[in-house]
């Protein structure tokens, strides 16, 4: 880069690390994404934010085999991976255990259920909703504490007819 360019605004010219060795190519997207990554709970993905490099980084993913996609959202860039792919490359450095990599391996090896849910489950989120505590928060805790996914929809659901029958 020119001494008066930046990353902010000016990508970067470094094709010649698609050519990189394989473990270069992974320790530096680890980089990007330590600093630039996070984990959205919601979709089950972990985004990086990658404007004004966000093709590159497409394609260093792909250099890789890591499938990823491309999103844009109010002007910026985004490389959104899912979950479990990110898990298992540890897009989040191995070394440290920060909290980004903690949620990214719940998220990754949670339980999720299908149909009716279990006893435990559902109490649980019935004395959640009883607490009056938000739909994101309740996915929070039950990820945190039992390791196990429910969407924010179903929540929101159970949430709306707790209400009509207390009416």
């Amino acid at each position: 880069m020119d001494w008066a360019e930046r990353t902010t605004f000016n990508p970067v010219k470094m094709d010649w690390m698609l050519l990189a060795p394989t473990k270069f190519r992974l320790w530096f997207l680890r980089g990007v994404a330590d600093s630039d990554g996070h984990v959205n709970v919601r979709n089950k993905i972990v985004e990086i934010t990658s404007s004004p490099n966000t093709h590159f980084f497409h394609r260093l993913f792909e250099s890789l085999s890591i499938k990823n996609v491309v999103r844009f959202s109010r002007g910026y860039g985004y490389v959104a991976l899912a979950a479990p792919d990110a898990a298992r490359i540890q897009i989040f450095s191995p070394v440290i255990l920060t909290y980004r990599r903690k949620m990214l391996e719940k998220l990754a090896t949670a339980k999720t259920f299908q149909g009716p849910w279990p006893k435990w489950l559902e109490e649980l989120v019935q004395g959640l909703i009883a607490k009056g505590l938000p739909a994101p928060e309740i996915r929070n805790i039950i990820l945190e504490d039992h390791e196990t996914y429910v969407k924010i929809q179903t929540i929101k659901r159970k949430i709306r007819k707790t209400i009509s029958l207390a009416q």
